[in-house]
Order: C-alpha cells, then sequence, then structure tokens
C-alpha cells in the first residue's frame, strides 16, 4: 500500500535580525562593522585529510588544500551558504525543499491498512543559523585593557575569564553556530500490519520514511578575514552504504568584512581555538590486549601512531572518525540515520519513536579537560521478529535492535595532546546470524587536542590544578571451574595490592598458554569525584504484554508493550580520593564499580512457549532468558595495581566446567 505524499517545494531563503536567542543588552564598546558569514561543507578522501593533517596546518592552509581538491575534482562541495550579520544580530539561511512527512494514521484493522491523515515539514537540504554575539565580541582596542570584571564570563565557570585567556580569544569573533543537512533515504522501510483479531489471516505494509541527518551545534571562533575548519564527519549514509573508500564531510566557515581587514597570523604567544578529534580504531582482541595491559601514562601519542600505521598495512580499521572546534560552551556534532520504528499497539502502530542510528558526540573543553557524551552504533542494526499465531505464520511483528556503544566521561589531554578515552571489546553474545559487530575486535577510542603548528599549547583552568584523572580498566576471564580456590576476591576489605597484581599477571599469561581467555575487556579514563561509564550493547528489546485472541483455539496474540535490556558488556564507575598522595607514591582511591556481562545471547521464547505461558497469565507474557555476570562494589584501588573481584559461575551448561573472574585497574595520571 502507499503510505506517503510525496508533497514538496523548493526553499531558498536568507534572513537576518538582531537578538536571536534573546534580545541584545546595552553596550559601551563602538559596534564592530557587519560581517560576511560563507559556511561551505566540503566532501573529501577520508586517507588524504588524515595525511594533510600529519603537518599540523592552521585553518587556512588546510581549507586552502580542500578548495584545491574540490576544483580538481579530487573531492565534492556538498553544500555553500552565505549569509550578512550585524553585531549582536543572527543569522538564518538554508537551501532546500520542505518535504510532507506522515505523522498520524487512521488505522483500520479490518483490512488492516494505515491512511494518512496530518503531516509534519520536513526540511531537506542544508540549514545554518546563528548569532554573532555580543557578550563575547570586544573590538581588539578594549580587549587588550579589559579588567576581569568587564571580560566575558565563561558559561561554565564560576569565575569571569579574561579574553586573553580564552583560546582564540584577542584574534577571532565568537558566533552560535547551528547547521544541519538532512536527506531522505533513497528506500523507505516497509512495516508489517497484521491484526491477530482477524479470523481471516491478513498482512498489509505501511512505508516509512528514514533520514540521512548531520548537525553541527558549537561556539564556532573564526578570525575576520580567514576560513576556520569547524567540524568534519562521515557521511550519514556510511552505515547502510559500507563504502570502500571512506570519505569525510568537512565544514568550513569564512568571515568578512570589507571594514576590518584579515588579522595576521594565529598568535604565538596566545593559544589559538583547538579542535578536539575523536579516532577509534577496530583492532584483534590479542594485541589489543597486549597494548592495553602493558600501557603507561603518557603513551597515548605514540600508540595513537601505531594504530594510524595498522591502518596503513591493513592490520587495524578506523570505525569512529570526528571532530569539531571546542570549548566551554557544549557542542554537538552528529552524524545519523533518523530510524523510525513503532511503539504503541506496534502490529498496526498509532505512535513511533526514532533512533539516531550512527554517531553523535557531545563534548565541552575546560582548559585541557574535556567533558565527553559519545553514542556511535557500530553496525546496523538487527531486525527482531516475532510470530503471532500458530495457525498463521504470515501474521509477523517486526522491531529493531539496536548495537551501541557509548562513553560518559571526563578526561584530560596531556601535554602530548592525545588521551586514551575508552576501549570496549566485542561482547561474544552480540554475535548473531545476520551481519553485526565485528567479533574478536577490540575498539580504542582516542582524543586528539589539534592545533596548528607554533601556537603555544592550552592551558589549565586554575580549577584544574587540584583535579585527579584516572586510567581505568576492567578485564574479565574465563577459567576453569577447577581453579576456583585461587581466584576469591577480597571484597571491600584492605587487601594486598601486589597479590592481585601477581594474579592479574598469572590470568594473563594462562592467556597466552591458551588455558584461559579474556570474555570481557573495558577500559576508560575518568575524573575522581565525577561519574564515568562505557558499554558496548545490543538494546534487547522484547513483548511484556499481549492482547489475547479468544476465538482462535489454535492460539494467537497480539503485542501490545515492549520492554529494552541492554545485553553486553556494561562498567558504570565513581572515584575518589583516599590518600591522593598515597605511601610510596602510589596514591589509593575509593572506586564504587558496577560492572555487568552477558555471557551468552539473550534468548526470546518461543510462540509455542508463549502460548503455554498464557494458559496461566491473563496479560502478561514470559521473559527471555539472559544469562548476566556482575560484580557491584566498592573497594579501595591502589594506583597501578590490580584488584580481583572474585569469580562468577555463569548459568548454562556451556559453563559447567568454566568460571568468570574480574580484575580492575587504575593509574593516576597527576
Amino acid at each position: 500500500m502507499k503510505a506517503r505524499l510525496s508533497l514538496g517545494c523548493l526553499v531558498a531563503s536568507v534572513t537576518a535580525s538582531v537578538g536571536f536567542l534573546g534580545a541584545p543588552f546595552a553596550h559601551s564598546a563602538d559596534p564592530l562593522p557587519q560581517l560576511q558569514l560563507r559556511q561551505t561543507i566540503i566532501r573529501v578522501p577520508e586517507s588524504a585529510l588524515f595525511k594533510a593533517l600529519e603537518k599540523k596546518p592552521d585553518d587556512d592552509t588546510l581549507a586552502t588544500e580542500l578548495r584545491d581538491w574540490a576544483s580538481t575534482g579530487a573531492a565534492q562541495v556538498v553544500s555553500d551558504l552565505s549569509a550578512k550579520v550585524e553585531w549582536g544580530g543572527s543569522f538564518d539561511v538554508k537551501n532546500g525543499l520542505v518535504y510532507k512527512w506522515v505523522v498520524e494514521n487512521d488505522q483500520d484493522s479490518d483490512k488492516p491498512v494505515l491512511t494518512p491523515t496530518s503531516w509534519q515539514d520536513v526540511f531537506l537540504g542544508t540549514s545554518l543559523r546563528g548569532e554573532y554575539r555580543l557578550e563575547q565580541n570586544r573590538l581588539p582596542a578594549h580587549a587588550e585593557v579589559a579588567q576581569p570584571a568587564e571580560a566575558p564570563l565563561d558559561p561554565f565557570s564560576p569565575v569571569r575569564v579574561r579574553l586573553a585567556d580564552i583560546p582564540g580569544g584577542l584574534e577571532t569573533q565568537a558566533f552560535g553556530w547551528a547547521t544541519e543537512t538532512r536527506a531522505q533515504m533513497n528506500q523507505k522501510v516497509r512495516w508489517p500490519l497484521v491484526w491477530p483479531e482477524n479470523r481471516k489471516p491478513e498482512v498489509g505494509w505501511y512505508e516509512q520514511d528514514d533520514f540521512l541527518t548531520q548537525t553541527l551545534i558549537t561556539d564556532a571562533r573564526i578570525r575576520p578575514g580567514h576560513t576556520a575548519v569547524l567540524a568534519f564527519l562521515r557521511p550519514a549514509s556510511d552505515l547502510e552504504s559500507e563504502p570502500t573508500v571512506r570519505e569525510l564531510d568537512v565544514v568550513l566557515a569564512h568571515a568578512a568584512s570589507q571594514k576590518t581587514p584579515a588579522s595576521k597570523a594565529p598568535s604565538t604567544t596566545h593559544p589559538a581555538v583547538p579542535r578536539v578529534h575523536l579516532l577509534g580504531f577496530g583492532l584483534n582482541d590479542r594485541d589489543a590486549t597486549e597494548f592495553l595491559t602493558h600501557r603507561q601514562p603518557g603513551d597515548d601519542a605514540a600508540l595513537l601512531g601505531k594504530l594510524q600505521a595498522l591502518v596503513q598495512e591493513g592490520k587495524a580499521a578506523r570505525r569512529l572518525v570526528c571532530g569539531a572546534q571546542a570549548s566551554s560552551f557544549r557542542g554537538t556534532l552528529a552524524t545519523v540515520r533518523e530510524h523510525s520504528y513503532p511503539t504503541e499497539m506496534p502490529t498496526i502502530p498509532s505512535a513511533w519513536n526514532m533512533c539516531p542510528v550512527g554517531t553523535r558526540v557531545e563534548m565541552e573543553l575546560m582548559g585541557r579537560s574535556l567533558n565527553l557524551v559519545l553514542t556511535h552504533h557500530p553496525a546496523r542494526f538487527r531486525w527482531a521478529e516475532w510470530k503471532c499465531a500458530l495457525d498463521a505464520p504470515e501474521l509477523i511483528m517486526n522491531q529493531p535492535q539496536f548495537f551501541v556503544q557509548r562513553v560518559q566521561t571526563n578526561v584530560e589531554i596531556p601535554e602530548g595532546n592525545v588521551a586514551l578515552v575508552a576501549a570496549m571489546r566485542t561482547p561474544e553474545c552480540l554475535k548473531g546470524s545476520d551481519k553485526g559487530p565485528v567479533m574478536g575486535e577490540t575498539m580504542l577510542i582516542f582524543a586528539e587536542l589539534n592545533q596548528p603548528a607554533g601556537t603555544p599549547p592550552l592551558k589549565r583552568y586554575p580549577s584544574e590544578e587540584h583535579q585527579r584523572f584516572l586510567d581505568l580498566e576492567a578485564v574479565i576471564f574465563e577459567l576453569p571451574v577447577s581453579e576456583i580456590a585461587e581466584w576469591q576476591g577480597h571484597g571491600s576489605l584492605p587487601v594486598d595490592a601486589a597479590d592481585d597484581e601477581q594474579r592479574f599477571q598469572k590470568a594473563l599469561a594462562k592467556v597466552k598458554e591458551g588455558k584461559a581467555s579474556v570474555v570481557c575487556h573495558l577500559a576508560m579514563a575518568a575524573q575522581a569525584g565525577q561519574r564515568s561509564r562505557v558499554e558496548y550493547v545490543e538494546e534487547f528489546r522484547y513483548v511484556t504484554e499481549y492482547n489475547p485472541v479468544d476465538h482462535n483455539p489454535t492460539g494467537r496474540y497480539r503485542p501490545t508493550a515492549i520492554e529494552e535490556r541492554p545485553v553486553g558488556s556494561i562498567w558504570e564507575v565513581d572515584a575518589s580520593p583516599v590518600d591522593p598522595n598515597g605511601a610510596g607514591g602510589k596514591p589509593m582511591f575509593s572506586l564504587n564499580s558496577s560492572l555487568r556481562h552477558d555471557a551468552l545471547p539473550a534468548v526470546q521464547p518461543t510462540l509455542k512457549e508463549a502460548m503455554k505461558y498464557t494458559q496461566d497469565h491473563t496479560h502478561d507474557l514470559p521473559v527471555p532468558v539472559f544469562t548476566t555476570d556482575e560484580w557491584v562494589a566498592g573497594f579501595p584501588l591502589v594506583s597501578g595495581k590490580a584488584l580481583c573481584l572474585g569469580p562468577v559461575r555463569p548459568k548454562g551448561a556451556r559453563f559447567q566446567d568454566r568460571i568468570h573472574v574480574a580484575f580492575v585497574r587504575g593509574v593516576v595520571r597527576k
């Protein structure tokens, strides 16, 4: 059936006004000149961009090279927008069309069919909006003499910060910057429509739109007369198309004025505006374990270099690539497929949810401290299917189950400008008959602070001087059950850290000898006093409630409620100092830890099992079988030493002669 009315109109507009996100306020400084803004998005080969970045070019040099590639056909201009803006005013420009997207339908369960009744305007194309901020811009003549009380207020700091102390503050103009590119997917998603209550089984089909979207929301700083490289990210279609040659969309922003000449080269005495690059590498589990368990503080820049070389040799893969200008303003960078799926009355939907499938980053940079929330889908989602009738196998319900890698933490980027943010091994429980995450692989995620060569490094904020940052690691080993007495944990009691470190090294040796295996390996950077989390899971969906079909004795039901549970590996921690200085130079921390790992895939009940269960249960259904190991405890942790959390005996015939033993380790960075 056709369930979409394709209505659209072309849109190309530019607006400028005063008081975007609030009315302007009085200011004693002379007005700054009107600026001509231009945003260009260029799609370039990923390998070529990384080669260009090796030279640490300034943004003008890099932008010129990208434009040269576009002029010769080596790159492609995806979008080009321009707008004029007054000081304290706003800008809003877009180029594309408006698409009429169905948001409500009439349900006809007799046929079954959905008939569109309400539409929503969805803009397809590229839009750019923002503001030329009053409070964060000053004339150069006023900037040098500004007193702290007159300087711009850092929105995430309790004290006012001088303009000279903001990276690029003396040379750039600040803009609120929000740009989005959205395209309709070529193919609609077909959803089965069924109503098991009907005596005659019949299946209808509803075609739903998904959209490909890229979003950048940031506090942009641009030197007048120059170009800033605001961000780069992979196309939103990458997860679907799996291209053999990877590309990146690079967002360039240029600000010009006839009254203001181009500023000089970046200052050699004040830090330039930084970009934070997030790079994730897929590496085979054995090599990743070797890297992580022998890693020392200060090794991260060298480790990143090794992984870049392994990519060139075909021994590792870049799984995550993105970057954006960073500041104390919380920015957002996303490249996703907006996937809509049924929720209420899921066999003939009355409501839909949307899941952004791809990569989404939220980050803010305070000095050298990065607050990061990363959500990354490493593979296309898996379809789950429920049969709704024993006598009519064609009556089915579909739901997506998403594979997700998440990191939420604070990390300090050291003087080498590289920090390992997190690592996560692909859980074996995510293996399925259809294509999904890469088995036997560990993802290592780095944050790289990029600044032009010849410019001074970023300074630490005064508030950072007393902060403690840690590198944390959790490893779960599978060992023979006959050795269970050797691997008992110490719980919350004081422990001999040297003894547990020896046991950890013993377990690693058994892995090399083939007498044990690693089933879970998670790592993350964290800040003391802040909760941090890393996970690699499948968002497993299952039916919990149903509407019985009484007239059919062979057994039918209609799912009415669905719940979700993450299946995979999850580690959440909160560390606080017990003895920050520590005897013998080894600081001690108290760590509240929740480590969870699913040993096997979750198993849905079959239709026959569900129907048998309903004989004694009116509206609820049997839950799936989960095989979950869990270690939840608070304990002291000595920097540089492992701690054994003890053994768990997983359920299931496969594990009759095996145990899982968890260790955690932590190293204080400073």
